[in-house]
Parts: structure tokens; C-alpha cells; sequence
């Protein structure tokens, strides 16, 4: 066996490429969750009551609820979007791992934006991370379609809905950045629009076919 063959049989598995993702998005959320409770919350609780120590904690909780969603959106997709595929290459593999480093990081990124609301900066930093993360998701599709890793009862019509659903979230915060130094309200106004993604994608696919 040659070491091109190696490295051919090391990739090729897509259950391994999976089990690795989901654990990646469990780490992901449970550190998120971690994070909320304080190592000294009975002390607190006894020193200014439970309802300063709640008050207190509710930016966390938001924060923690927040990042448990979009990580858990990003795992829904990602999860359909390895379902699709029937193969698996090197480069597939190193660009998941780069997505999954995002997912890692994503409880920060979420967290610095809940916890500076009024903030440009955070409104930068949140859209600007969201977007790569999104994009890094679009790469990992584009390389799989472009390779033919992808399943081959797969229709065009398919094909074609799962290019735009993969795209369209790193191009609503991509856009979203041009509005910041208008008003940062309206920037995170617009990620509103990742809520209807699916209906829109949905009506582009069939005004196409």
C-alpha cells in the first residue's frame, strides 16, 4: 500500500468525519453552559439574596440561550449538509476542521456581543465572526459539489437549494456590516432575515425550476 493510499483510506471514512463534528458541537454547548454557574453561588446567594444573584447572572443566562440556538441551528445544518455527502477527501477534512474551530470559538464570540449590546465593535465582531463561520460551511458544500463527494440520486433542483441555504447566511452578515456605521441597531435587525432563509431559499428554487 503507497502512502497515497493511506492518506486515501485515512479520509475516505464520512462516520468518523461525523462522530467528530458532534462531539465538537457537544464541547461546544456544554462550555457554554459551564461557564453560568459561579463556584461560589450559594455564598452569593446568602450575601445579597437570590434575586440580585439571578439579576446578575441574566446576561450570562441570555447569552448561554443564545449560544445553545445558534449553535444548535449550525448543527442542524451541518448534520444535513454531511448527510448529503457519500464521500469523503483531505481537503473536505481539514476545511470541517476549520468550521468546527469556529463552532469552538462561537460561545465567546456570542457571549462578547450579548455582554456589549450598544457596542460598534461587538456588532463588528459578532457579524465579521458569524459570516466566516458561514462561510467556512459554504466551502465545505462548494468543495463536496465540486468534487462529486456528494450523493448521486441528488437532483440539481437539490443541489441547487442546499448551494443557496448554505450561502445565505454568510451573506446576510456580510451585508449586515455595511449597515453599522449607519445605526448598529439596524445591522442586528437585519439577521432577522435568517429566520425566513429557508422560505426564501425555497421560493428561489422553485421560481428557477
Amino acid at each position: 500500500m503507497s502512502h497515497l493510499e493511506i492518506e486515501k483510506n485515512t479520509f475516505q471514512r464520512l462516520e468518523r468525519l461525523i462522530s467528530f463534528s458532534d462531539a465538537i458541537f457537544s464541547v461546544a454547548i456544554t462550555l457554554s453552559v459551564i461557564e453560568v454557574m459561579p463556584p461560589n453561588l450559594s455564598e452569593r446567594i446568602l450575601d445579597i439574596g437570590a434575586k440580585q444573584v439571578l439579576v446578575d447572572l441574566m446576561p450570562k443566562i441570555v447569552g448561554v440561550v443564545a449560544t445553545f440556538a445558534l449553535i444548535g441551528l449550525y448543527w442542524i445544518s451541518h448534520h444535513r449538509l454531511l448527510d448529503l455527502l457519500q464521500k469523503n477527501t483531505a481537503k473536505l477534512t481539514r476545511l470541517n476542521l476549520l468550521f468546527l474551530m469556529s463552532i469552538a470559538i462561537m460561545p465567546f464570540a456570542i457571549k462578547f456581543s450579548v455582554a456589549h449590546t450598544h457596542d460598534e465593535v461587538a456588532v463588528y465582531f459578532y457579524a465579521s465572526y458569524m459570516a466566516l463561520a458561514g462561510s467556512l460551511q459554504f466551502l465545505i458544500w462548494r468543495h463536496a459539489v465540486q468534487n462529486k463527494l456528494i450523493k448521486e440520486q441528488l437532483s440539481a433542483s437539490a443541489i441547487h437549494w442546499m448551494s443557496l441555504r448554505t450561502a445565505i447566511t454568510p451573506v446576510v452578515f456580510i451585508l449586515s456590516l455595511g449597515l453599522v456605521p449607519f445605526n448598529p441597531d439596524w445591522s442586528r435587525y437585519s439577521w432577522i432575515l435568517l429566520l425566513f432563509s429557508q422560505r426564501i431559499v425555497t421560493a428561489i428554487t422553485k421560481s428557477r425550476s
